[in-house]
């Protein structure tokens, strides 16, 4: 009994089991990490939505970014209709 017990909780925990991706800062830290591993500076325009997970990724991008030495072409927190 104590055996299929275990069986069931391992098989749940499997199946439940999903990647968990960063989100505000971190995640901003991360894509600047990503951008940075490129050959070359780059030119970067940030479009994020407007909320505090948004905001919070596009500064934390924006200030590695600028202190790796890419060129920041324009920042905008809002939806597509907004931003196009």
């Amino acid at each position: 009994m104590l055996f299929v017990l275990l069986i069931l909780v391992l098989g749940f925990s499997a199946l439940t089991i999903k990647d968990i991706q960063n989100a505000g800062a971190a995640a901003g830290e991360e894509l600047a990490a990503q951008i940075d591993a490129l050959d070359s500076k780059v030119s970067v325009a940030i479009v994020t939505p407007n909320s505090a997970i948004g905001v919070q990724l596009a500064d934390a991008l924006v200030e590695v970014l600028n202190a790796s030495g890419h060129q920041l072409v324009g920042k905008v927190h809002g939806s597509p209709p907004k931003v196009g």
